[in-house]
């Protein structure tokens, strides 16, 4: 087994390999793993990966800086045991019957889910308790009202960027600033962007960075959208920071945030790649 290496096993999986709406939280067309490529082709495993993941940033937005490392330890023991405990391999064929191992790492997303959502409150809480398309639709959100660079994943999962984007909302609408979307913020935001929809003309991205106008555009449209950005690098050890900074200098200049910060640990799985998230 590689270290650090988790859940996402892909292999040379399309857009087309993984049609439903929301999930994972990773991009399937760049998954190489068993795991990834098993999460990529199961759409209920997918959404569950992603609310595992939604869960796991709402709880590290909680905690801090002063929280982090032991969450990352938490994450890092969950996924070499859960792995262990599923008879997950590191590489091979999909088998033909995938319903053992499918059934076992979801019930282990949910399991672990429950505890991280155990331990938030108020509208961290609320957060993590939408379901993943919920949080896509907002995310989605601060990306039409220009908070969220154009070239930013909306793929339901709140890094550092997504954080700057809802802190920056949060202070032009006068309300509590907690970097977090709890249901009151929700529902302003949706009433917003619902508001300037029928006021101004809108254009969505849709796959390959095309545009359309909202009419034409599907949901699947919406959330396949996903232009190449350029990557930012920093260590993870201080990169939070520093990346967030990057962003902010990117969203004034307009040069393209990165999807990923890239680690100089080794590959990781679903949340520790999350954990240098950009958007």
């Amino acid at each position: 087994m590689k270290p650090f290496h988790a859940f996402v096993l892909v292999v040379g999986f399309t857009a087309s390999a993984h049609a439903w709406a929301v999930g994972p939280s990773f991009d399937c067309d760049k998954a190489q793993s068993f795991s990834e490529r098993l999460i990529c082709v199961n759409p209920d495993l997918a959404e569950k990966e992603l609310a595992f993941v939604q869960a796991y940033y709402s709880l590290r937005q909680q905690v801090g800086d002063a929280g982090w490392s032991g969450l990352k330890r938490e994450i890092l023991d969950f996924e070499r045991d859960s792995l262990v405990q599923c008879h997950i391999p590191d590489s091979g064929t999909l088998p033909d019957d995938m319903t053992p191992l499918t059934s076992c790492l979801a019930d282990a997303y949910t399991k672990q889910r429950s505890t991280w959502v155990a331990h938030l409150r108020g509208p961290a809480l609320e957060e993590a308790s939408r379901s993943p398309a919920q949080n896509v639709a907002l995310q989605q959100d601060l990306q039409r009202l220009g908070l969220l660079p154009a070239s930013a994943r909306t793929d339901g999962v709140y890094g550092a960027a997504t954080r700057a984007a809802v802190v920056a909302w949060q202070q032009a609408r006068a309300v509590a600033v907690t970097g977090f979307i709890g249901d009151s913020d929700a529902a302003v935001l949706e009433r917003q962007v619902a508001t300037d929809r029928k006021t101004t003309p809108t254009s969505d991205v849709a796959p390959g960075g095309q545009e359309l106008n909202s009419a034409e555009a599907t949901p699947s449209d919406h959330i396949a959208a996903d232009l190449k950005a350029e990557a930012l690098a920093y260590d993870a050890r201080d990169g939070d920071a520093d990346a967030l900074a990057t962003l902010k200098n990117q969203a004034n200049t307009g040069i393209p945030s990165g999807q990923y910060g890239l680690v100089s640990i080794g590959t990781y799985f679903g949340p520790l790649a999350l954990d240098c998230k950009l958007n």
